[in-house]
């Protein structure tokens, strides 16, 4: 009975020992360690056109018989923005979209706007721009990959406004001739 209890005893040791070498993270292979990680992105979803701030080009007072017309050139910088945090790179984001200029890269737009002052009102009339923007969602997925099953383990989506084009518009200011204070 001795020996009995001694035999139990040892291999209950052992086990004991044994489990404890396996609850050590050194000696067992934990599942999320043979695979590997990937993002991908998803094509684009439209989500809507988006406008930015209406900005004055050039006003123009009329006694409300001119003929005259009123032209607003206008340089301006544009660009592409985003919003969310890229977890793929800048070239895939760009080669989903079709854009041709990196994110938040700016470069220059020049359009002119003619409008006539025939037939207003009397007063003041300006010609004011605005930037207009397609905006895309992005969704960036996250993969965990292992013997090459896929595990999707995480979703981000990025916002990216696609510069589109300047949009115009031409309203009375007031009804008396305002003279433009310069701002800089």
């Amino acid at each position: 009975m001795k020996k009995r209890l001694v035999v139990l005893v040892m291999a209950l040791g052992m086990m004991t020992t044994a489990f404890a070498a396996m609850s050590n993270p050194g000696d067992v292979a934990h599942p999320k360690t043979d695979g590997y990680y990937l993002w991908e992105a998803t094509p684009k979803r439209f989500d809507k056109e988006v406008y930015g701030s209406w900005k004055e080009a050039c006003r123009e007072y009329t006694d409300g018989n001119s003929t005259s017309t009123l032209t607003a050139n206008i340089p301006t910088g544009v660009f592409h923005t985003y919003t969310g945090v890229l977890q793929v790179s800048i070239a895939k984001i760009l080669s989903f979209l079709g854009l041709s200029h990196l994110l938040e890269d700016t470069w220059a737009e020049s359009v002119q706007k003619t409008e006539s002052l025939a037939g207003k009102a009397k007063g003041t009339w300006a010609i004011e721009f605005r930037p207009v923007y397609d905006s895309y969602k992005v969704t960036q997925a996250r993969y965990y990959v292992l013997n090459g099953l896929r595990t999707k383990v995480d979703e981000r989506v990025v916002t990216v406004k696609k510069y589109k084009s300047i949009s115009f518009r031409m309203r009375k200011i007031s009804d008396n001739n305002i003279t433009k204070i310069r701002s800089d």
